[in-house]
């Protein structure tokens, strides 16, 4: 079999590594976690294998918008946002930060922020 060509790649590409497996994803996740306790926790965590992600879920109040700001500034990315309705039809804002950190990998924040309740 003849030697395959060496494919020069430039520097401004990013190789991503290969799949880990889900072990792997939920100590990267624990890691992050860790690395990063002095941020607002998230409320929840999931891993994804197949897409190679984790998802931090944070819960919808008011103060969310800044726990997700916090997380945006430490990695130097934005938080986006988004009208949306909540599950019973109440009006919401989607907001999100997507971070791919220096190991390739996809960490989403997201929370579905919800009108604080009117005061009677």
């Amino acid at each position: 079999m003849a030697a395959q060509p060496a494919i020069d790649i430039p520097d401004y590409v990013a190789l991503v590594p290969p799949p880990r497996p889900l072990a792997a994803l939920a100590a990267e996740a624990a890691n992050l976690l860790a690395d990063n306790s002095d941020l607002p926790a998230p409320s929840n965590l999931d891993i994804w294998g197949g897409s190679q992600e984790i998802r931090l879920g944070f819960y919808g109040a008011q103060d969310t918008f800044r726990a997700l700001d916090a997380w945006a500034k430490r990695f130097g990315v934005t938080v986006t946002g988004e009208h949306t309705t909540d599950s019973d039809g109440h009006p919401a804002v989607r907001c999100g930060v997507t971070i791919t950190t220096s190991n390739g990998l996809h960490v989403r924040a997201v929370a579905y922020i919800q009108a604080d309740p009117a005061s009677t």
